[in-house]
């Protein structure tokens, strides 16, 4: 993955739109350059943009979303990141932005925009956001975990993991590598495997908590449903031929019932097709009349058109002459108008010679006015640069002598707290006041070797603490988890206490059990007997002697008379015997769950106190490999030879954490003091390097705004003049105009004369309008005339033609006259009613009679089904009644005899369930302790101790790859002398192999080995991808010359294979020795601007 182009907007205190193109000779020639500037100028936010347009989101801030954006820049309405890269695949832009509401800064911030563009083929692959991050991820093959680990390198942790101990180690590699994931997995299992154990127990006392009938229970059932089933059978054939005779006699009946009905309804069809006879009659003179209304109609229409036209001829006439009388007056009118249109119009070109000469002489004094007021203007702006510059000039004066005083101040209080600042003392510092002098100041307080010196012991006297810190904590940690072991052997005793109890409650409880279980087994037998003598008691009363029984087929009865011996034992019983077997059954089920969880409580404490006792031993172990350390702290007495020693030291309370304490305490104080003398020299260097660029502008400004103020007045000088004479210009041109046309304004009075023109002008067109108006009224109302009156000819003539064919129709269908005619006629609506009432009549008396021949011959049919034994209707129903009760009664005990058999097989059926479930998860829950034996435990430790040992192999393996083409001196390793897999050493190929502590490398070698890993770490997690860019965001100000130039030196090194190196620090050497730069240079109000190669304001 290779990195083209980057552009952003509003990002921190980048303000404004950047471009920043990574192909510009300088980059590829080079292939090292540097992002410089102070601390907090924006350097990293270069980072933020390319993070951002990838994955839209930062390694410092997680999250930018609707709800919050803290990466825009203040006072600004929008921001976006936009990156041009390539892979093996092609050429992409990846964009990124967010805006607030109305371009405001003050708005509330909209959704993220995001989209990935194939810039080969212009298109848009997408705009979705999760579907963009997914799409980078496919064509780089890194997410955003990867990105930030193999090509934006924080240099700095790995630093931290090169020099931390044991024990701060593993949470490091973890964070980096990513293998905190074997640790969930490894806790995981051993959660799943807790839950499957609980889920075998559970299913186990289920299984138990299933009864089930005896053999010869179910025997009996069964033989009790076939008897049942013969009864129900014999019950249903006698029901069936009761209820044929009912319906016979149903249907006898209700055809009788029809038969009456339909002949009344038939004598009232004839009664009501009488009463309809004289609306029949009026239906048929209707009738009648129909073939003559169409002719009638056009005849009235023609009278009604022959009336209304003689009376619209009657009202033209008078209007026709008094139109004509108007005509007359209004050419009268037309004639006067047009002689005043014709005098204006020629007073007003006699005017405008006048009016143009007037504006001719306007514009000359606008024109000049216009001049006058520029050359004002100019005289006022130089005037208000000039006090400006002034003012300014006199600031810079101030803040020059501002600064001359701070730097003597900051001087003196580092000389008087008894630092050094080279040669210089509080004698030669009170003679410093020319400006050659300041700058020698400025370069004392920006010399860094003191800072160097005491970063250096600095971290010695921490290395020292760190180590007395680590005894003393793993003294206490051994006495906390001695005292653990003791707890959890105590808890042991009382697990296995309470198991004991429980096993003998057990005991107890199943023979329990038996005496309830055998006791329900009787109760039913009894309550059974009971029902089913209670059950014969109406069939025992109907036997007679010499009569066979329904049941057996004997004809003696000897129970007839005699009392039988019923049990007494009731429903309510039974349910009370099953209630308190149930009890004792639950009592017995929850004992055994409470076994289980008490088995499982141990064997968990059991686990913890085996792992317990194993990090007992390593710590033990641990401190044996430090007893230097205890001899120095505790006295040359303290003899510890070998672990039983140490053993016996600690249980006799001879190493107590507390006495690390004084020792622990020297040391803060020295690292105090020193570190406040590295505040008030890191303070003083911050200062120097902000305020001497700002030392040297002051200088420049004052220069620059002497000569300045110098100009501005003979620029002033020159424009007086130019304006008097032009104020000369403008008063001729005034007085000429006043005595030609005085104040008057000769648009407006030319305006005037138009308007007057134009007035007459509509007057003359409203006139004629009229006239011809008129005109059109008069042709109109002759037309209209002449219309009417051959209209009414052309009526009469058809008239005279249709009232003889009229009057001929009449005769022809026998009306006397046409009043006949009129009065035979009625609406057609009336008509239609009336047609079809006669229809309906005739329709309803035609389905009464087919429907009585229809049920005069069902009643036929039946009489010939008539049933041989025939019975009366109440009898057939009472045998139907005695029937269905009979057999309600024998359902109710097949029913109760079904629901007994059917739960005996469903319990049966759920006890193979059970078994089979059972079975399943008894294999489920080996595989799952297998599996726990490998990898699980309740800490994660197992699982994630044996994987963090394969990657940490595997990273040193990259790193000594890229160590060897830095440096062939060393060779990174686990030191195997330990029984510890993250303990770090070097071996030195140049003192024979010898194997050395990492504490022992100088600062340019510390640095050497961290690169290493760094980039270890990035070619593991990159894989076979090649990338082509990288970013180191590390601190160079702790090196000293000779190691910033071994660091440079392997950086270069590193160029020759194909990769582009981006370097991020604020330390000024830096600029001495990469020529190539991206420099980000503060500004006033927070804000700050790139240059560079490539670096451009887009």
């Amino acid at each position: 993955m290779k990195l083209l182009a980057l552009r952003f907007k509003n990002l921190n205190s980048l303000e404004g739109e950047w471009l920043i193109d990574f192909t510009h000779p300088e980059y590829e020639q080079n292939g090292i350059f540097a992002i410089s500037g102070p601390t907090g100028a924006g350097k990293t936010t270069l980072l933020d943009a390319i993070c951002l347009a990838l994955f839209g989101c930062t390694p410092r801030l997680e999250t930018i979303s609707q709800s919050q954006n803290e990466i825009i820049s203040k006072q600004h309405a929008e921001c976006f990141a936009e990156l041009e890269f390539q892979t093996a695949s092609g050429t992409y832009n990846a964009h990124w932005s967010q805006r607030k509401a109305h371009n405001r800064p003050d708005g509330k911030l909209q959704p993220v925009k995001r989209e990935l563009f194939d810039m080969i083929s212009g298109k848009l692959l997408s705009s979705r956001i999760n579907e963009v991050s997914q799409l980078i991820t496919q064509i780089s093959g890194l997410d955003f975990q990867r990105f930030t680990r193999t090509v934006l390198l924080a240099q700095g942790r790995f630093a931290d993991f090169l020099n931390a101990k044991e024990e701060e180690r593993s949470p490091i590699l973890e964070q980096i590598t990513g293998t905190e994931i074997y640790s969930d997995i490894s806790i995981k299992v051993h959660q799943i495997k807790n839950e499957e154990e609980k889920k075998l127990t559970e299913l186990a006392i289920g299984v138990n908590s299933i009864s089930l009938l005896k053999t010869d229970e179910v025997d009996a059932l069964q033989n009790s449903l076939a008897n049942l089933e013969q009864q129900l059978s014999h019950v249903n054939e006698q029901q069936k031929h009761a209820a044929a005779g009912i319906k016979w006699w149903e249907e006898s009946l209700q055809n009788q019932r029809s038969q009456q009905n339909l002949n009344d309804q038939l004598a009232q069809c004839l009664q009501a097709e009488q009463d309809f006879s004289p609306q029949a009659h009026t239906l048929a003179l209707a009738n009648k009349t129909l073939p003559l209304i169409k002719t009638h109609t056009e005849i009235n229409g023609l009278r009604d058109s022959l009336k209304h036209n003689q009376q619209s001829l009657t009202k033209l006439s008078p209007q026709l002459d008094d139109i004509a009388h108007a005509r007359e007056l209004r050419e009268k009118q037309l004639i006067e108008i047009r002689h005043q249109k014709s005098s204006t119009a020629q007073f007003l070109e006699e005017q405008r010679v006048t009016f143009n000469k007037v504006r001719e002489l306007d514009s000359l004094i606008a024109q000049e006015k216009k001049l006058l007021d520029e050359e004002q203007a100019r005289l006022a702006l130089i005037a208000t640069r000039l006090n400006n510059s002034t003012t300014e000039l006199e600031n810079h004066h101030t803040h020059y002598e501002q600064i001359t005083t701070l730097i003597k101040q900051l001087c003196q209080r580092i000389l008087e707290q008894g630092y050094s600042l080279g040669d210089l003392n509080l004698s030669s510092l009170a003679q410093c006041s020319t400006a050659e002098a300041i700058e020698k100041l400025f370069i004392l307080l920006k010399d860094n070797t003191e800072i160097t010196k005491l970063n250096h012991l600095i971290d010695g006297l921490k290395d020292d603490l760190r180590d007395l810190e680590a005894i003393r904590d793993e003294t206490q940690r051994y006495y906390d988890k001695n005292a653990k072991l003791g707890k959890h052997r105590a808890s042991i005793k009382q697990f296995y206490d309470e198991i004991n109890q429980r096993i003998a409650q057990r005991t107890r409880l199943e023979q329990e059990h038996k005496l309830h279980e055998a006791k329900v087994a009787q109760h039913e037998a009894e309550y059974k007997l009971a029902v089913t003598i209670k059950s014969l008691e109406e069939h025992r009363h109907d036997l007679a002697d010499g009569s066979p029984c329904p049941l057996c087929g004997a004809l003696e009865h000897p129970l007839i008379k005699g009392e039988l011996s019923v049990p007494k034992i009731s429903e309510r019983d039974l349910e009370e015997s099953k209630k308190t077997e149930r009890a004792v059954l639950m009592m017995l089920n929850d004992n055994a769950r409470q076994i289980a969880h008490l088995d499982a409580g141990a064997k968990a404490v059991e686990q913890q106190l085996s792992e317990d006792a194993a990090d007992l031993a390593k710590l033990l172990s641990n401190i044996e490999v430090k007893h230097e350390l205890l001899i120095n702290t505790f006295g040359s007495s303290l003899a510890i030879q070998n672990t039983a020693d140490l053993k016996n030291a600690l249980n006799q309370q001879q190493i107590s954490p507390a006495a690390f304490k004084t020792q622990i305490q020297r040391l803060q104080e020295q690292i105090k003091r020193h570190e406040k003398e590295l505040m008030v020299r890191d303070k003083a260097l911050h200062w120097s390097n902000n305020t001497s660029t700002t030392f040297e502008r002051v200088k420049v400004n004052i220069a620059y705004l002497s000569e300045q103020i110098k100009a501005y007045e003979a620029d002033t000088k020159a424009l007086q003049e130019s304006k008097s004479n032009k104020q000369h210009a403008l008063n001729v041109s005034r007085d000429t105009r006043q005595a030609l046309f005085g104040d008057k304004d000769p648009n407006k009075a030319e305006e005037q004369l138009r308007l007057e023109l134009k007035r007459i002008e509509a007057q003359l067109e409203e006139k004629s309008t009229e006239q011809q108006e008129a005109d059109a009224i008069f042709i109109r109302l002759k037309q209209q005339i002449k219309s009417l009156q051959e209209a009414i000819e052309t009526l009469k003539e058809r008239l005279h033609l249709l009232e003889p064919q009229f009057n001929e129709q009449l005769e022809k269908q026998q009306f006397d006259n046409e009043e006949s005619f009129l009065a035979a006629c009625i609406n057609e609506e009336q008509r239609l009613h009336l047609d079809q009432q006669q229809r309906l009549l005739a329709e309803r008396k035609s389905t009464l009679k087919e429907q009585l021949q229809q049920v005069e011959a069902n009643l036929q049919l039946l009489a010939e089904q008539q049933p041989e034994q025939h019975k009366a209707l109440n009898i057939y129903r009472l045998e139907h009644e005695s029937l269905e009760a009979q057999k309600a009664k024998l359902n109710a005990v097949k029913g109760r005899d079904q629901e007994r058999l059917s739960m005996h097989l469903e319990a049966v059926s759920r006890v193979a369930e059970q078994n089979k479930l059972i079975e399943d998860q008894e294999k489920e829950t080996n595989r799952w302790r297998m599996l726990h034996e490998l990898i699980g435990s309740a800490d994660g430790k197992k699982y994630r101790n044996f994987a963090q040992n394969l990657t940490f192999e595997l990273v040193l393996h990259y790193a000594n790859l890229q160590l060897n083409q830095m440096s062939d001196r060393y060779s990174l390793c686990i030191d195997n002398r330990l029984n510890s897999k993250l303990e770090l050493t070097v071996e030195d190929h140049y003192q024979g192999d010898e194997i050395r502590s990492i504490k022992n490398l100088s600062g340019g070698e510390s640095f050497i080995v961290s690169l290493a890993l760094a980039l270890g770490l990035s070619q593991m997690v990159s894989g076979s991808m090649q990338l082509q860019s990288l970013f180191l965001d590390e601190g160079f100000g702790t090196l000293d010359e000779d190691s910033l130039d071994i660091a440079l030196s392997s950086l270069s090194n590193l160029q020759q294979s194909g990769k582009t190196i981006g370097i991020i620090s604020h330390v000024a050497a830096l600029k001495e020795r990469i020529s190539t730069q991206i420099q980000v240079i503060p500004m006033s109000g927070g804000r700050s601007r790139l240059e560079g190669p490539g670096v451009k304001p887009a």
